[in-house]
């Protein structure tokens, strides 16, 4: 697809497999990734596929194409953001939304049923588009946005894939 797509936390890639196989192009599409040796297994099984970042996600601002700043529409972060530190996690999703184009959707995987902590101290509306019931503990996926515009969520489905819910070991309760 020519939706660019900026995946956070993408560990081994279980999200990247999707949205690859659903033909999301290495043009339109980046993955972030903090661990050098988890972003060595993605390039190996993804060498051509995605334009790999091997950053903290708090720094995207500055490594990222500059098409995608202010024009991505869709950010997928499974990053554990409350154990970051308050601060921190301001500056990932004050970041997310310089990122998104107006209308993009912010989508984030939890394993805590309960809304992230920070969705009522950074003002944003919290929507739980569903809970899959695959992965022990259940993941939670929620769209985080600063408005209430109509979005677009025809990706939102790659979520709901089986090799996403069967991951776990990169999440954390506490996110």
């Amino acid at each position: 697809g020519n939706s660019r797509v900026v995946e956070l936390g993408a560990g081994t890639g279980q999200v990247t497999d999707e949205l690859v196989a659903m033909g999301i192009s290495s043009e339109h599409f980046v993955a972030i990734e903090y661990d050098a040796s988890l972003c060595k297994e993605l390039l190996k099984k993804h060498p051509k596929d995605v334009n790999l970042l091997n950053i903290d996600a708090a720094d995207m601002l500055e490594y990222l194409p500059k098409e995608f700043v202010g024009q991505t529409d869709y950010v997928i972060s499974t990053l554990p953001l409350i154990p970051l530190g308050r601060e921190k996690c301001r500056k990932i999703i004050d970041t997310i939304f310089k990122v998104l184009k107006p209308g993009g959707v912010f989508v984030q995987v939890t394993l805590s049923p309960l809304k992230p902590k920070y969705v009522d101290e950074l003002k944003l509306s919290s929507a739980k588009l569903f809970i899959s019931w695959v992965n022990i503990p259940p993941m939670h996926v929620w769209r985080l946005s600063r408005n209430e515009a109509k979005e677009n969520l025809s990706l939102i489905h790659i979520c709901r894939c089986r090799r996403i819910e069967r991951c776990r070991s990169r999440w954390s309760p506490y996110h």
